[in-house]
């Protein structure tokens, strides 16, 4: 037996990719192995059924979350007093930071993490038989931590009925979804889009996707009102992985959510993704260059003392503040503003796609097929033979 963690965030705001990451996570070690597998959404309900958990062979968190604060802190606690007494196993490990590009990577400063919490990953990755990732950013994220891993891919890239299957290169497009920003500093930018697309596609059917609850946000839900100005209908897909079974009736996906990319790359259709952080980033680096940062990098001159202060903060710390002091939604980024320029790039490549049959595409099906077969099989293999 195995037990997994699909891990839906604890924000309640519903996020349907992290709900497709679990289906996903659990639909495929169920294909690749023989083994019962009983599966936990909430923390709580895990640390019950603690002693069912304890007659696994292991117990897999999928998306084993990669940041500045211990992700889960019950969870830690309990792997780390040894309640939970048998191999915790991180299955394609996701670093989530900001701006979470190359030139953070490589910093001389990275990562700028509490001793606290980089000795709690250590502890896990020892004690772990093996420590997976799901993209090469995350990988290089998990090498500044000491700590050697596997790229397995994402869960939710594999759809198992797609697996084998080519990309789907649409002619024209007729249904065209475009999910929305996490941060609301692309709030605007989004506007942007959504105007551009309204008008290079004015008779297609236009969706506007929320993937978390958008009553939690009134931004969020004023950006949803508006997608009405520019032709689109909103749509509110939080919550059931059944809410996005229509992504694979749709032709082109354009958006902010790494797991909408994703939902439609999984069924073969293309997608371009404007990446907020690490985690964007860290997708386009491994499946190919289908995906642009929504942000720039620089550090402009400071017209206000605040800025000057918030200039001098370590990299991570900022959004920690924002998140606690903002209830939860971003200003504009100082040293990192959204970009004036990246709609045009989109629809640049768009335009040049629908012109020459989608070619960039080609190789991602490739990518996520043999990732599966020679990498994720036998991650899970390893771990059902413990």
């Amino acid at each position: 037996m195995l037990a997994l963690f699909k891990s839906l965030p604890d924000d309640g705001s519903y996020n349907v990719g992290d709900k497709l990451i679990g289906e996903s996570a659990a639909e495929f070690i169920d294909d690749i192995t023989d083994e019962r597998v009983v599966s936990y959404y909430d923390v709580d309900e895990l640390l019950e059924d603690i002693d069912l958990i304890n007659e696994s062979k292991a117990l897999l968190i999928a998306a084993f979350g990669i940041r500045s604060s211990i992700w889960r802190p019950k969870l830690a606690d309990a792997i780390v007093d040894g309640s939970i007494g048998v191999p915790v196993v991180p299955l394609a490990s996701a670093w989530s930071d900001f701006p979470g590009d190359y030139e953070q990577l490589t910093s001389e400063n990275y990562p700028q993490y509490d001793r606290s919490v980089v000795q709690f990953y250590q502890y896990v990755a020892k004690h772990a038989p093996a420590v997976s990732s799901r993209d090469y950013y995350t990988q290089k994220a998990l090498e500044g931590l000491d700590i050697s891993s596997r790229m397995v891919g994402d869960c939710a890239w594999y759809d198992l009925e797609s697996l084998g299957e080519k990309m789907c290169k649409p002619e024209k497009i007729d249904k065209l979804v475009v999910t929305d920003p996490h941060q609301s500093q692309y709030f605007d930018q989004a506007e942007s889009l959504m105007s551009e697309l309204g008008g290079m596609f004015p008779d297609a059917e236009k969706l506007f996707c929320t993937h978390g609850d958008p009553s939690q946000s009134p931004k969020r839900q004023e950006l949803a009102s508006n997608a009405n100005k520019y032709g689109f209908e909103k749509k509110d897909v939080s919550g059931d992985v059944s809410n996005i079974s229509f992504y694979s009736d749709c032709d082109l996906h354009v958006g902010y959510r790494v797991h909408g990319h994703v939902g439609f790359l999984r069924k073969r259709r293309p997608s371009v993704l404007l990446c907020e952080d690490g985690r964007g980033l860290g997708f386009t680096e491994t499946l190919g260059g289908c995906g642009f940062p929504a942000f720039t990098r620089r550090v402009p001159e400071a017209s206000s003392t605040p800025k000057k202060i918030l200039q001098t903060f370590p990299e991570g710390t900022i959004h920690q503040l924002q998140r606690k002091y903002l209830g939860g939604d971003r200003v504009s980024h100082p040293t990192t503003p959204a970009r004036d320029d990246v709609v045009d790039q989109v629809t640049d490549f768009i335009h040049q796609e629908l012109t020459t049959g989608w070619h960039r595409y080609e190789m991602i099906p490739a990518v996520i097929d043999e990732t599966y077969e020679r990498e994720m099989k036998p991650f899970i293999r390893e771990i059902s033979n413990i």
